[in-house]
């Protein structure tokens, strides 16, 4: 009787032991009183025990490794302190983890699926790079804004965002204002940043200036041999300058 008793008690502590482990708890270990049967199953308990144990620590400690492998990638895709959430999918994180970063505030929402890296305050490139990433392929900074990041007119920061899209594009997205166009501009890049070209940029902002403030920018545009003459004769808009009289400059012309 009293070994049966005994035998029931290692019995009960070994199946404690084990419910304990189905539990999580990975630092539980059962007592081995004896080289039979018992104690040959708490000694396999303990065993398995500690084989997950180093399993979850590697496990943990590879994904710490992979975490640190996929925000150096971040860090070296993102433009301005910007990326999109395809780029980020594109360096390895899930939407899980993507998510996750913002809530730790690793990354912030600037558009929806844009992201600004670090920190939420962006300068005026990396709100410019961030407009044209949320309107989406064939975008491209236009118009005043245009205009600024060519450096033909002063920055504006309170200024709205103007981006010009394809004509299909059916988005509003707050806080940028969306020109839809039949005449795809030419695209090109200043500072990492899709733009059209400054002739076109001065066109399309002619009716949002003052004729002070756009003929201004167009003696900027020329003096920085940002804007041809050929260039300037190309578009109706910009055309009419010389019809009221503007003559460029010999250093312009060069």
């Amino acid at each position: 009787w009293i070994g049966s008793q005994w035998i029931a008690r290692r019995v009960e502590a070994l199946a404690d032991a084990t419910r304990r482990l189905g539990a999580g708890d990975l630092d539980v270990r059962a007592e081995v009183t004896g080289g039979d049967e018992i104690g040959a199953l708490a000694r396999g308990l303990n065993g398995m025990a500690a084989r997950l144990g180093a399993m979850i620590v590697a496990e943990r400690e590879a994904r710490h490794t992979l975490a640190g492998r996929v925000d150096t990638l971040v860090a070296e895709r993102a433009v301005w302190g910007v990326i999109a959430s395809k780029e980020l999918r594109d360096c390895g994180m899930t939407y899980r983890m993507i998510e996750r970063r913002v809530h730790c505030g690793r990354l912030h929402r600037v558009h929806c699926g844009v992201y600004a890296v670090g920190h939420p305050h962006l300068t005026p490139e990396g709100r410019f790079l961030a407009a044209v990433k949320a309107c989406g392929a064939g975008s491209a900074i236009s118009h005043i804004s245009g205009d600024y990041l060519w450096a033909l007119l002063p920055w504006d920061i309170d200024a709205p965002i103007h981006v010009t899209v394809p004509a299909q594009h059916a988005r509003r997205i707050p806080g940028i204002v969306v020109h839809r166009t039949r005449r795809p501009p030419t695209i090109l890049r200043f500072d990492g940043i899709p733009v059209v070209t400054p002739a076109r940029a001065l066109a399309d902002s002619a009716a949002m200036l003052p004729a002070k403030t756009h003929r201004r920018a167009l003696r900027e545009a020329m003096a920085r041999k940002r804007l041809t003459l050929k260039e300037l004769l190309a578009e109706p808009k910009l055309r009419r300058y010389l019809a009221d009289g503007y003559t460029p400059t010999r250093s312009e012309l060069e």
